[in-house]
């Protein structure tokens, strides 16, 4: 039986970003599927109300409701989504700040390779928490049939 592919939600107002991260890396060879992105903080909030998404790739200056604003309402929440940020911010308070409220990995936009995103990706998919995760998503699904 084929691995549930993880719902992947880009979290990006700029459009030129966003395109540049659809096409970076083959994300369904890597076992994402991507969701209609959210080009602000609140696009995202609804999305992930609505489609509970396994992964977010979230930028930090985001409008409306900032990147760092969306970790804390995930942790709040207590919602089962990973975070990877991907952002120009490289200052060390905004990087810890991010991982405090529980960001998995942080990669600066600017100079993103094909490679270190496909590193940072293959990491999440061979995390053990998020393989349970997929897995008892998928067995959940199969129940309600």
């Amino acid at each position: 039986m084929d691995a549930p592919m993880i719902r992947t939600l880009i979290v990006e107002d700029e459009l030129l970003a966003r395109a540049g991260l659809h096409s970076l890396v083959e994300w369904e060879k890597l076992g994402f599927v991507l969701l209609e992105d959210a080009k602000d903080g609140q696009e995202a909030l609804d999305r992930i109300h609505q489609y509970h998404p396994d992964l977010l790739l979230l930028d930090i200056n985001i409008p409306i409701i900032s990147g760092l604003e969306l970790l804390k309402i995930i942790k709040d929440e207590k919602l089962e989504i990973k975070t990877v940020v991907i952002s120009c911010y490289d200052d060390f308070d905004t990087v810890k700040m991010a991982m405090k409220l529980g960001a998995l990995d942080y990669v600066r936009k600017f100079g993103l390779s094909k490679e270190e995103l496909t590193n940072t990706l293959s990491n999440i998919v061979d995390n053990p928490q998020i393989r349970l995760t997929l897995n008892e998503r998928k067995s959940a699904a199969q129940e309600r049939r």
